[in-house]
């Protein structure tokens, strides 16, 4: 599942069945619909291309073709207000644990987010850690992980 609000996040796949073109396609909540499809040669698609198309607080599915492959199952994306997330936010910053560091505040921010699938604002908390300390292996080694296993921009 992924949850997006006012960041858009990068869609991301791995089929190692298929080369060439994908056809991306967005589903109603229940998959049976097809409300808009595109077609890519890269391995990801980002939520902008069709967001206008999401209604706030509606559940949607996904899922990609490839030339000779099988089937692949169909993920969730949803629309969330930015107010349920800010709330969230808001209550991992007013949290206080002795010893935290603003680099480690971030950290703490991001894991949580992307625990509960907010995965636009976990990378933004995420460059926030590596930006606020360059040097802590855990943020590196975490931001580094969360990059790759999105296809994420270096």
């Amino acid at each position: 599942t992924v949850k997006i609000a006012a960041r858009d996040f990068q869609l991301c796949w791995n089929c190692f069945d298929g080369e060439g073109f994908y056809q991306f396609k967005l589903y109603d909540k229940d998959g049976l619909h097809e409300i808009w499809t595109d077609s890519t040669d890269v391995t990801f698609i980002n939520t902008s291309e069709f967001r206008s198309l999401l209604a706030e607080g509606t559940t949607y599915k996904w899922n990609i073709t490839a030339p000779d492959t099988d089937p692949i199952r169909k993920r969730v994306i949803r629309l969330v207000g930015q107010a349920e997330i800010d709330t969230l936010i808001q209550k991992l910053i007013t949290e206080e644990i002795p010893g935290e560091d603003k680099a480690s505040n971030y950290f703490r921010i991001a894991y949580v987010l992307e625990r509960k699938h907010y995965l636009g604002e976990a990378w933004a908390y995420y460059l926030l850690a590596r930006e606020a300390d360059k040097t802590n292996p855990i943020i590196k080694k975490e931001l580094t992980r969360f990059l790759n296993e999105f296809y994420l921009p270096h």
